[in-house]
């Protein structure tokens, strides 16, 4: 009786997290594959009218990312689906700012590739006024040399202002 209890309140919360996910507008979506899929089949959910027939998409929302193939990519670094977010307001000093953001987010990735659920959020005091906050994650397909290997490439990517 409890196995069941369990399973239908996991049920709940995985059918609310859906729920969220699907009324969320997602941030990017990306459809990288250039084979398409005939109708009954397997691919598609939100994806399916943001990217017809294709038979691999991402997308990308706040607190998920939802990836489809018909090419195996599970433990696998992708460096080609990504995109970028930024804020647009100016910094007043870019020159000791873009190496502040480096370094917490270095520091950010030793953490979460250290981490088994591989994930580390952090702060790092700027002025006497304000801090500045990062967050570090990867899949947890990864392996850990994996993940710090994606993360150290996507810091490596970052622009120099």
């Amino acid at each position: 009786m409890l196995c069941s209890k369990y399973i239908s309140f996991s049920f709940l919360l995985f059918s609310l997290f859906l729920h969220a996910v699907n009324c969320a507008d997602p941030l990017y979506h990306f459809c990288f594959s250039q084979e398409n899929y005939t109708a009954n089949s397997p691919y598609g959910k939100e994806l399916g009218d943001r990217c017809p027939h294709k038979k691999g998409a991402i997308i990308w929302y706040d607190n998920c990312l939802l990836k489809y193939s018909n090419i195996h990519f599970f433990g696998e670094i992708d460096n080609k689906n990504k995109f970028y977010l930024w804020n647009v307001q100016d910094v007043e000093n870019p020159t000791s700012f873009n190496p502040k953001v480096k370094d917490l987010l270095i520091r950010l990735s030793n953490k979460a590739y250290a981490n088994p659920k591989f994930y580390a959020t952090g702060d790092l005091k700027l002025d006497s006024s304000s801090k500045l906050y990062g967050w570090a994650q990867c899949t947890r397909d990864l392996s850990g040399l994996d993940c710090k290997k994606c993360l150290e490439t996507a810091i490596s990517e970052l622009p120099n202002c």
